[in-house]
């Protein structure tokens, strides 16, 4: 189970995390849904395994 926590260390503001994590998981859940279906992992779970591990690489776009 991945913490709140665990979240934070790697990215500092909520609203960030978040928005990387929906785009991750919809990426996740386009790219990878037959593996998703043999392992029974939603694919939010997925992005946030691999926000957590640091494995999801994304900028900040500055208006």
């Amino acid at each position: 189970m991945i913490s709140v926590e665990d979240i934070w260390k790697v990215v500092k503001n909520k609203y960030e995390a978040v928005m990387v994590a929906a785009k991750e998981a919809k990426r996740v859940n386009i790219d990878e849904a037959d593996a998703l279906a043999k392992v029974g992992e939603k694919p939010i779970m997925r992005a946030l395994k691999r926000l957590v591990k640091k494995k999801i690489k994304y900028t900040i776009q500055e208006k």
